[in-house]
């Protein structure tokens, strides 16, 4: 067979393209490898980048959130005296001294004013009716006081009232009503304790201090007997309405941070708390009270703290004994204000009860309950105790005293002058 000749023109250039192919396909891989290098690169660097965007982001969120979980701490001082008991011959007093044809009690409390100076929250229990606008005044044992103690009484630095007591029916409905009506009026305070109907009675007094709530609650063991018509809306909350305190502590508690609750209860002229006192203010702070104060021995009972379930310690003050009252027993004579501070953290909206104390004060008048005021202890002198109505000594506000609330939370300076001397061998004693 005859063979064709080779094209060896067409030979190399078929070689050529051949290796014009191998150089492309060479270039296209080495172009694709150094491709994939730097998008790793490139990842990689886009990844520092971010890492270092995220700590520098990371770094006072964190800042923050340590400033978060030490929080602010605010504080709202608290004192609390126990019954204003406006007897005929302190409203005749205050009717005497009135330039206008009214009643000046001003005289009765000028001299506690430096004690409650300064303080947020003063709270006292109005024992009687104050519905002069529709009835006389008058006394035991069927109570109505005139309005001015209220107002006397704002001027001195109170802002908080009870209303809740063994009296507040003395007058019927229509004198609570009418109580309601001028409590009303009185601008810059707080009432609790008597309600104008359900809705009210369910509706927590709020008052907001240096940023923190506060709920107010009234209830009494008693109104002596008496009890209001069947066809009025009008309401008191009474201890025995267990169901009922409890709706309104878990009301209160939604509302506030702190809830105070005030009762009044126990025996009158017992230095003591009963059995059902402890149990009812176990039951109380376990419902949500924060704390308890109370009222109605008209003399001072023990102040203790209640632990609860959770936790909480709750402080039980059961009886701040007479504000100021005209009764008969020299301890009837011998009371106080109970203090603390609430400190409530933001960060983690626990408050807590600190720097508790008692000031303790005496009813001082003359004979025949002639100039009846309240003075701080500290200014009960010797001399004073001898021309004392009673005698009231200072040895025996010492004991009534000890034997009661105990000189535990007394500071040295709220003391009488004569006590002073032997504070520290009194102390021991007690």
């Amino acid at each position: 067979m005859e063979q064709k000749p080779v094209n060896r023109r067409e030979q190399r250039r078929q070689e050529q393209k051949r290796r014009r192919r191998n150089r492309q396909l060479a270039i296209l891989t080495i172009s694709t490898v150094l491709l994939i290098l730097i998008i790793v690169l490139v990842v990689k660097a886009v990844g520092a980048i971010g890492n270092a965007v995220n700590q520098d982001e990371t770094a006072p969120v964190a800042a923050e959130s340590q400033q978060e979980t030490s929080g602010e701490i605010l504080e709202v001082t608290f004192k609390a005296t126990g019954d204003n008991l406006i007897h005929n011959t302190i409203y005749q007093q205050a009717a005497a001294r009135s330039s206008d044809g009214g009643y000046d009690f001003s005289y009765c409390y000028e001299d506690i004013i430096p004690v409650i100076e300064g303080t947020d929250l003063v709270f006292v229990n109005q024992e009687t009716p104050v519905a002069t606008s529709v009835f006389e005044p008058s006394n035991y044992p069927l109570f109505n006081t005139p309005s001015e103690t209220v107002t006397d009484l704002k001027s001195a630095g109170f802002n908080l009232f009870n209303l809740a007591s063994n009296h507040t029916l003395d007058k019927g409905a229509q004198g609570m009503e009418a109580t309601l009506d001028f409590m009303d009026s009185v601008q810059g305070i707080t009432h609790f304790g008597c309600y104008r109907n359900y809705t009210d009675e369910h509706t927590p007094r709020l008052v907001e201090k240096n940023g923190i709530t506060f709920a107010f609650i009234g209830v009494t063991e008693m109104t002596n007997g008496m009890s209001l018509p069947s066809d009025t809306e009008l309401d008191i909350v009474y201890t025995s309405q267990t169901e009922k305190i409890q709706a309104m502590l878990s009301e209160a508690k939604e509302a506030a941070d702190v809830v105070v609750l005030s009762c009044h209860w126990g025996d009158e002229n017992v230095l003591a708390a009963d059995q059902r006192q402890k149990d009812m203010a176990a039951n109380f702070a376990e419902w949500g009270a924060d704390i308890i104060i109370g009222h109605h021995p008209h003399v001072l009972q023990e102040i203790e703290t209640v632990t609860t379930s959770d936790g909480r310690e709750v402080p039980v003050v059961y009886s701040l004994g007479n504000f100021i009252s005209a009764m008969q027993n020299k301890s009837n004579h011998v009371g106080g204000f109970y203090g603390c501070t609430f400190r409530l953290d933001t960060a983690t909206g626990k408050v807590t009860i600190v720097d508790q104390s008692f000031i303790p004060v005496v009813n001082y008048f003359t004979s025949g309950y002639q100039n009846m005021k309240v003075v701080p202890y500290s200014s009960y002198t010797d001399d004073m105790a001898g021309s004392h109505g009673l005698g009231i000594s200072v040895e025996e506000v010492q004991q009534i005293l000890t034997d009661t609330v105990g000189m535990e939370l007394i500071p040295a300076a709220a003391l009488s002058p004569s006590a002073s001397a032997d504070a520290g061998s009194w102390r021991d004693a007690a």
